[in-house]
């Protein structure tokens, strides 16, 4: 379990630094203003009348295409799994692409909506006994709705919180409550 932690997190901060890198070469060239973002928080996964809470990291990047309107790439991954009636059980990792509707901003402060679609893996494994890890693969729409506000000693920082769903046409239900830092480049 730690070792699978310690790659995601490695995994996670070589696509934050490779984002961040890459945002800032592509607004050199003219593009009309890049974005990244880390956030974390925790997953809410109802799967099989159990409800499991787990910690997620997420990696997001994105270019804005017209004022207030964005698009962009997201990757997540467990800290670790939330447990519920001798079952462990959490979004292990998902992928996807979103587009961003974003307020024009008031004293710093803006509210957005993402709506985009999500490809996820929901493992589940018993905590006692002999059994295995069971491993589905989901996917859906993702929806999102948040809140950012700008840091004033850094201008191109914004501190956010964002509700997020991921929702499939099966019977399992993923809501999460995130807290980011966005970059945006210029």
């Amino acid at each position: 379990m730690e070792s699978r932690l310690i790659r995601r997190l490695a995994v996670l901060s070589c696509l934050l630094v490779s984002s961040v890198l890459t945002a800032a070469a592509a607004a050199v060239d003219g593009y009309p203003g890049l974005y990244a973002e880390v956030q974390v928080g925790a997953n809410a996964v109802t799967h099989s009348e159990r409800d499991f809470i787990s910690p997620v990291a997420s990696v997001i990047g994105g270019v804005w295409v017209y004022t207030g309107i964005g698009i962009e790439a997201f990757a997540d991954a467990e800290l670790a799994r939330g447990a519920d009636g001798g079952f462990e059980a959490g979004v292990s990792n998902a992928f996807g692409a979103a587009l961003r509707l974003s307020s024009p901003p008031s004293g710093g402060l803006r509210g957005y909506v993402v709506l985009g679609y999500v490809d996820f893996t929901l493992a589940q494994e018993p905590t006692r006994g002999i059994g295995r890890e069971i491993d589905e693969r989901f996917s859906g729409v993702r929806f999102g709705v948040g809140l950012q506000q700008r840091l004033q000693r850094f201008p191109s920082v914004l501190f956010g919180a964002e509700y997020r769903n991921f929702h499939t046409e099966e019977a399992v239900q993923v809501d999460g409550l995130v807290f980011g830092l966005r970059l945006d480049v210029r």
